[in-house]
This record gives structure tokens, sequence and C-alpha cells, in this order.
């Protein structure tokens, strides 16, 4: 269809084009004055039937029909997301479905990887009961700071030895010398023996504690379903807590 001139004004529906992109801006009912011609950027051509995300675009004198697949796009091998600026059908590798963490493309959607799902909340929990651990340690040795207690196990076999009647030179002056500091009026022995009752619960509240630890580690790696990891975790912390106690106490 094209505009014909008339010597009388005339009522026209015309079609607003971008005057860059040709695309279809909006339809409007214009007053055409006698004897001129259309305004710029506007036909009369009659605009094609659109589907669903098409879109029209005024090119080379006629409409053209273009998919309109503008914004967030999304590449199915690495997730990375993107802008599609440029009418047309989405490049080959991206989708406009918004991928979720676990989910991998099948060609055609999104599937959550269960398995990869899984490990990560392993992995996760893992961690805080490691974290868990660490902090029962640090309540088990009170004020005691990781030097102190990396000394520990010394001390107990220089306390041993004394106890066992065996000591070397060394150990009775040490002995003597942190029971004067102490100011508590104690001997060697006495120290000594306290030293040993010292690391054995410690050594005793430690092996309950990394027993357990091992133990839920190992159940939470050989779980195959992710709705029990939660469950794990708070047995173990509930356990935790009253060997904790009766440890302390």
């Amino acid at each position: 269809m094209s505009f014909k001139f008339s010597n009388t004004d005339q009522d026209i529906e015309l079609h607003n084009f971008d005057g860059e992109t040709g695309l279809h801006l909006n339809t409007t009912t214009l007053k055409i004055e006698a004897n001129t011609g259309l305004p710029a950027h506007s036909t009369i051509a009659p605009l094609p039937t659109l589907k669903l995300n098409q879109v029209c675009v005024f090119k080379a004198d006629k409409w053209q029909v273009l998919e309109n697949n503008l914004g967030d796009i999304w590449d199915t091998a690495t997730k990375e997301h993107s802008v599609l600026t440029e009418l047309g059908p989405i490049p080959d590798g991206k989708t406009k479905l918004d991928p979720a963490m676990f989910e991998n493309w099948n060609g055609s959607k999104w599937l959550l990887d269960t398995a990869a799902q899984l490990t990560d909340a392993q992995l996760a929990t893992i961690a805080k009961i490691q974290g868990f651990a660490t902090q029962c340690r640090k309540t088990i040795a009170g004020d005691a700071d990781h030097y102190q207690t990396a000394a520990w196990p010394e001390k107990s076999r220089r306390a041993e030895r004394i106890l066992e009647n065996t000591p070397r030179p060394s150990d009775i002056a040490i002995l003597d010398s942190e029971a004067l500091h102490r100011g508590k009026g104690e001997t060697a022995t006495v120290l000594a023996q306290i030293q040993v009752d010292k690391a054995a619960r410690f050594a005793q509240a430690t092996s309950v504690i990394d027993g357990m630890t091992s133990g839920a580690v190992s159940a939470i790696n050989a779980t195959t379903d992710i709705d029990q990891i939660d469950a794990l975790l708070t047995t173990l912390k509930t356990e935790a807590n009253q060997q904790l106690t009766e440890l302390i106490t």
C-alpha cells in the first residue's frame, strides 16, 4: 500500500518507526493536510501479524519480522551472564533461562545436578563440624593457649618420669621451679601428679571429640540424601555437648 497525495485533508493511520533501527514504535491516526506527504519515519504499510517475542522493523520499504530476545542471556556452558542488545535469534550456546546453582544445561533446559549439590552440602557441613570440634577443644583447654596445650605432652612425660622414680637430671629442677612460681606450696611430686591427671583428662576429652568428629565426617560423606545432612549435624552437636558437659564437670 502506497500513500496517495490528495487535494483535501485526509485522516490516515500511520505506523511510526525508529529512524535508525526501523523498529515499530506506535500507531496513530494523523490528519494529513492537502497536498502534503507523510511525516518522516512513518508508513501506511499494514503491520504484519506478530507472535510472542516478535517485533517488526521497517527496512527496504517493507516490514520485516524479527525475534525479540533483548535482555539478559546466559551461556549454557559457563553460566556467564550477558545482555543481548540486538534483535534476532538467541545466539548458539546462549539461553534466556536463568540458571540456578548446581544446574547444568541439557540442551533445552537447566537440570539440577544433585550430585554436585550433595557434595557442596557435605563439604559445607564438614567445615561446620570441624569448626565446632575446634570450639570444643578450646572449651576443654580452658584458658590455655595453643602454646600451652602443645607443651602438655612433654610436661606429662616429665611428670610421669618423676612419679616413676626415673627422672632425668633436669626434670625435678624444672618442676621445682614451676612449683615455686605457682606459689601453692606444692612439691615437685605433687605438681607432677597434677600435671599427669590434667594431661589424662585433656587426652580423654580430645579423644572423645576427635572420635565423634571422625565418625560424623564419615557419616556425612556416606549419606546420599541431602535432607539427612542437617539432622546428622544436629545429632552430632547434641551428643558432643552432652559429652563435653560430662568431661568438664
